[in-house]
């Protein structure tokens, strides 16, 4: 990510929200807590556990993070569950 995207995503970065764009191509916000699914095994969790984001962040090379149960994991491992929104 360059400096000038890094500047950008600051602007509307925050530890306790994530900008979601839904099915309905809505964009909207989510704030922690918000549910996440697990799309396969990792640590100690199993496929399609639900579980909820307790902060955000973004990783030293670009990728967004979500912290859950005190532990770190990249975006990609989960499926964010918006749902009744």
């Amino acid at each position: 990510m360059s400096k000038s995207e890094i500047v950008t995503f600051n602007k509307y970065y925050a530890p306790n929200r994530i900008l979601v764009v839904t099915q309905w191509n809505e964009l909207i916000t989510l704030f922690c807590p918000f549910p996440v699914q697990f799309i396969y095994n990792i640590d100690r969790f199993k496929k399609s556990k639900i579980v909820l984001v307790e902060a955000t962040a973004l990783s030293q090379n670009g990728k967004y993070v979500f912290k859950i149960k005190g532990k770190w994991f990249f975006y990609y491992h989960f499926e964010i569950l918006c749902y009744n929104i």
